[in-house]
């Protein structure tokens, strides 16, 4: 989805980035708990 630069105004532009950053960050933190919730579901499924 191609949007034109002329229809997004400064502010949305500034939220679409904030967003994405948020984004980023969850991304990051799910990466780094993911051996942890690998091994939380690998103990329960041999229970």
């Amino acid at each position: 989805m191609m949007v034109c630069n002329s229809t997004i105004k400064p502010e949305e532009k500034q939220s679409i980035k904030i967003g994405f950053n948020k984004i980023l960050t969850y991304f990051r933190l799910i990466r780094r708990l993911l051996p942890y919730i690998n091994a939380f579901f690998a103990t329960f499924s041999t229970i």
